[in-house]
C-alpha cells in the first residue's frame, strides 16, 4: 500500500494554486495575517481555524501547495497508527505496531481512492485544510482520548484534561460546518457508549472528556453561525438559511445521498471497496492468535453477536455519513459539493474497516474452536496474495496521471511568471493563456468580474485579468464514463 500512497504524494508535487486558493492568498498578501482573519470573519466565513491555518501557509508562498499534501499524508499515517496502537494492544494483536500501521494505510488509501474530487479535497490547499486536516486532527484527538481512558486512575479527569478536550474541539470544529456537526454527534455517541459499556474511572474519564469536547464543538458551531460573514455569504449566494421546517426534508436527502456515496464507491472502485473490507478481515483473523471463543459461548451465539455488531456499525456509519452532508442541505438547500463528500467517505471507510475486523476476528476464533487454524491461515495467506493486486492496480492509475499533471504544472508556472511581470493594456486588462479545467474549476475565465479572475488580479496586484482565449480540453486520465476528474454526471468522478 505504500506504492499507491507514494504515488499520491508524488502527484502533490504538481499541485498549484487554484480557485479559492487565490482568494484567501490575495487577502493575506494585501492585508496581512491578522487583518485577513478579521476580513474573512466579517465578510465571508466564520471558519476561524481554517482562515488562520490557511493564512499561515500562504505567508510562505504558493510553493507550499507542492509539499503540503505529501506532508499531510505522512502525518495522517503516523497519527492513525498512533491512535490504533492502544486498541491493538488491548485486543492482544500479534505485531501490534505493524498491524496498526497496516490499518492506518487502509484508512488513508481507501479514503483517497474513494474521494469524488481528490483535487478539491486533498491537493488544493484550501480543500486540504478544510476537509483533510480535520480528519487528521480528530484522529489525533481520538488517540489521546483512548489513552486517557485506558490509563484512567482517578475519579474524574483533571481540569487541564477537560479544558484541553474542550479547546481541541473548539478549534477542530471551526474548520468547517460539516466537521462540527459530525464530531458533535460522534462525541455524543462516544459518551453514551461510555455510560453503558464502561465502569469506574474509565467511564468517568470518557464521559467527562466527551462532554467537554461536545461543548467545545457546539461553541465552535455557534461562533461560525453568528459570524457576520456567514450571513453575508448566505445572502450573496441566495441560500435559504437554516429553518426547522426543512430539517426532515434535509435529513431525508442526506440519507439518500449517503447511500449514493456508498454505492458510488462500490460501483466505480469495487476492487478497492472489497479490499477495504477484506484486508481488515484477514488482519483480524490473523491477529486472533490461538484464542478460542469465550467459555460457555457457542458458535451460533458468537455469530449472532458479531452480526448484530456489524449491523450496528453499518447504521452508525450511514448516520455519520448523512450528518456530514446534512449542513449543506439544511442551510444551502442543495446537494453538497463533491469535496465535502470526502468526510462521508472517511466515515464509510471506518465502518468497512471495523466491520471487516469484527468478521475476521470471529472467523479466527471459530477456526480455532473447530481446529481448522492451519487451513484457515493458508486461506488468509492466499487471499492476501490476491488482494495485493488492488493497491498496485490503483498505483498504475495514479502514476498514469503524472505526465499530464506535470505538463499542467509547467503551464501554470509559465502563467505565474507572466502575471508577476505583466503590464496592463490601456483598458487596464491583462490577458493570460488559459489552462485546461482542472478539479472541475477553470484557472481563469473570460470576464474580468468572473470567478476567480477577481482574486487572481488581486493576488498579482493587477487591475483585471482575463483569459486570452477558450480553455483547452483536459487531456489527462478520465474516470469511468469518460468524465474528466471531478466532473459530475450521474455519479461523481473520483
Amino acid at each position: 500500500m505504500l506504492v499507491p500512497l507514494s504515488a499520491y504524494a508524488l502527484l502533490s508535487w504538481f499541485s498549484r494554486y487554484a480557485s479559492d486558493d487565490y482568494c484567501t492568498a490575495s487577502i493575506t498578501v494585501t492585508q496581512g495575517f491578522f487583518d485577513a482573519q478579521v476580513y474573512w470573519y466579517r465578510a465571508w466565513s466564520g471558519r476561524y481555524t481554517f482562515t488562520a491555518m490557511v493564512s499561515v501557509l500562504e505567508l510562505f508562498g504558493s510553493w507550499v501547495t507542492q509539499v503540503m499534501p505529501a506532508i499531510g499524508m505522512v502525518v495522517w499515517l503516523a497519527v492513525s497508527t498512533w491512535a490504533c496502537l492502544p486498541l491493538a494492544r488491548l485486543a492482544g494483536w500479534r505485531h501490534a505496531r505493524l498491524a496498526s500501521f497496516v490499518i492506518a494505510e487502509v484508512l488513508v488509501f481507501s479514503t483517497l481512492a474513494a474521494a469524488p474530487n481528490i483535487g478539491q479535497s486533498f491537493y488544493m490547499q484550501a480543500g486540504l485544510v478544510t476537509y483533510t486536516v480535520p480528519l487528521i486532527l480528530v484522529t489525533l484527538y481520538g488517540g489521546w482520548i483512548v489513552r486517557a481512558v485506558l490509563t484512567a486512575d482517578r475519579r474524574w479527569p483533571s481540569p487541564l484534561a477537560i479544558a484541553a478536550s474542550a479547546l481541541a474541539m473548539l478549534l477542530i470544529g471551526s474548520l468547517n460546518e460539516t466537521t462540527a456537526t459530525v464530531y458533535t454527534a460522534g462525541l455524543g455517541l462516544a459518551g453514551v457508549f461510555g455510560l453503558f459499556r464502561l465502569r469506574g474511572d474509565r467511564r468517568r474519564t470518557l464521559v467527562g472528556l466527551m462532554v467537554a469536547g461536545a461543548a467545545g464543538s457546539v461553541v465552535a458551531t455557534v461562533l461560525m453561525a453568528i459570524a457576520p460573514g456567514t450571513h453575508i455569504r448566505i445572502t450573496q449566494e441566495g441560500d435559504p438559511g437554516f429553518s426547522l421546517s426543512r430539517v426532515p426534508l434535509a435529513w431525508g436527502a442526506s440519507v439518500t445521498l449517503a447511500i449514493s456515496v456508498a454505492r458510488r464507491f462500490e460501483a466505480l472502485s469495487r476492487p478497492t471497496f472489497l479490499f477495504t473490507f477484506v484486508l481488515p478481515l484477514a488482519l483480524g483473523w490473523a491477529c486472533t492468535g490461538s484464542r478460542a471463543l469465550a467459555p460457555g459461548r457457542r458458535g451460533g451465539l458468537a455469530v449472532l453477536g458479531a452480526g448484530l455488531l456489524v449491523a450496528l456499525l453499518a447504521v452508525l456509519g450511514l448516520c455519520l455519513m448523512a450528518l456530514s452532508l446534512f449542513p449543506s442541505y439544511v442551510i444551502q438547500g442543495y446537494d453538497p459539493p463533491a469535496r465535502i463528500q470526502q468526510i462521508s467517505d472517511y466515515a464509510l471507510v471506518l465502518a468497512l474497516v471495523s466491520a471487516g475486523y469484527v468478521v475476521g476476528d470471529l472467523l479466527g476464533r471459530l477456526t480455532t474452536e473447530w481446529r481448522l487454524a492451519p487451513a484457515a491461515r493458508l486461506a488468509v495467506g492466499a487471499g492476501l496474495v490476491l488482494i495485493v493486486v488492488v493497491p498496485l492496480r490503483e498505483s498504475l492509475y495514479i502514476f498514469g496521471q503524472v505526465p499530464v499533471e506535470a505538463a499542467y504544472a509547467a503551464d501554470w508556472d509559465r502563467d505565474d511568471q507572466f502575471l508577476r511581470t505583466a503590464q496592463p493594456t490601456p483598458d487596464g486588462v491583462v490577458q493570460v493563456a488559459p489552462l485546461p479545467p482542472r478539479w472541475n474549476w477553470a484557472f481563469v475565465d473570460a470576464g474580468p468580474g468572473d470567478f476567480p479572475n477577481v482574486c487572481i488580479a488581486r493576488y498579482y496586484g493587477l487591475p483585471a485579468v482575463v483569459a486570452s482565449g477558450p480553455a483547452p480540453a483536459w487531456t489527462g486520465a478520465t474516470e469511468p464514463g469518460g468524465r474528466s476528474p471531478g466532473v459530475t454526471g450521474g455519479v461523481n468522478g473520483r
